[in-house]
């Protein structure tokens, strides 16, 4: 259990969108480095985050790409990460479906088992 909201472990960057959350919006991704999954939903946050963590000082020198983003909180220090491009704004893929299209068929097993003896 986290107390703090900055604890909380963001979702790998590139997944699909996290369902029950707010839906996904464009944002920005910065490419800075290979390490770094700061996102923000405009460029003076992203410009803000040049400076404070790679030491960045003009507009010029931020690196980032457009990207769709999903954030995890809404109070003042929103959390944002990348999700997959593929994925519409406002659309949510239907979970159950994907896990039963995926799971349920690998395993060929009847749903009334037998008796080994009569």
């Amino acid at each position: 259990m986290y107390f703090k909201q900055e604890e909380v472990k963001l979702p790998a960057p590139g997944g699909p969108p996290v369902q029950l959350i707010a839906d996904p919006s464009q944002g920005l991704a910065c490419i800075a480095l290979a390490e770094c999954t700061y996102c923000a939903k405009h460029v003076e946050t992203l410009q803000r985050h040049s400076r404070q963590k790679h030491g960045s000082s003009g507009l010029m020198e931020i690196q980032y790409k457009p990207c769709l983003i999903q954030r995890i909180f809404t109070s003042i220090a929103n959390l944002y990460f990348e999700i997959r491009d593929s994925v519409l704004p406002g659309i949510r893929p239907d979970l159950k479906a994907m896990l039963k299209a995926s799971f349920l068929l690998a395993f060929d097993v009847p749903l009334v088992v037998l008796a080994d003896t009569e």
